[in-house]
């Protein structure tokens, strides 16, 4: 007699789609921290970038604090200039006066901030930074630094559009690999358990589990199914 097919779905299906859902949102979880640590890096990054540039200029700084000479002046506006990120620069005396200005466009200086020195500041795409001026072992001055966080804003950007596309192909690919997970390993072992079930239940061992698999799932299967013939014959 030809058997019963029994078809259904089991736990191991369910568990099966969590097992792959949960290992793909701990990806975009460790994504979120990767993105969060590149972000303080390019900050630190930045900020030890206009570190070094006080450092190179420090000697340009002191000439103009003591000797308040306009060539040094310009001098020291020509050397800010190749420093692209870099739009605004006032040097404070140690009275706190500013003595020394600089523009990426000469023609819009504006009122130089109050002297401040703190902590640095992120707002509205500009680093604000305060640096003492320092010239073989001695303080001479402070200097703001206005610079722009384009870079890491275009970087970021790079990032998040790279790193969601990545997690796409990736959100497919774990998709299709549960699809061929279910149709190959829990689809047939869930039909398995459903005819063990029915059997255990009904003693019908005119039922028979089917499949198409060739790998251990189909040999579990045909055996199970020579089990339930050989029952079923013992008992005519």
């Amino acid at each position: 007699m030809r058997g019963e097919i029994v078809q259904g779905k089991s736990a191991i299906q369910s568990r099966l789609f969590a097992g792959i859902l949960y290992t793909y949102l701990s990806l975009v979880v460790i994504f979120s921290g990767w993105l969060s640590w590149e972000y303080v890096d390019l900050k630190k990054h930045l900020i030890a970038n206009v570190e070094s540039k006080a450092q190179v200029l420090s000697q340009d700084f002191v000439k103009i604090v003591m000797l308040g000479n306009a060539d040094d002046a310009a001098d020291t506006a020509s050397r800010l200039s190749a420093f692209k990120d870099v739009f605004g620069v006032f040097l404070y005396g140690e009275s706190g006066v500013v003595q020394f200005a600089y523009s990426e466009d000469s023609a819009q200086i504006t009122d130089a901030p109050t002297l401040r020195p703190g902590p640095i500041e992120f707002l509205d795409g500009t680093m604000t930074i305060f640096l003492p001026v320092i010239y073989q072992g001695e303080e001479y001055a402070t200097v703001l630094f206005l610079v722009s966080t384009a870079y890491i804003t275009d970087q970021m950007f790079t990032n998040c559009v790279v790193g969601g596309l990545i997690l796409l192909l990736m959100a497919i690919s774990a998709y299709l690999f549960n699809l061929f997970l279910q149709k190959t390993v829990a689809k047939p072992i869930a039909e398995l358990a459903l005819v063990v079930n029915k059997v255990s239940e009904t003693h019908d061992y005119n039922l028979r589990a089917t499949t198409t698999q060739t790998g251990e799932v189909g040999v579990l299967c045909l055996g199970f199914n020579e089990m339930l013939g050989k029952i079923q014959l013992a008992n005519l």
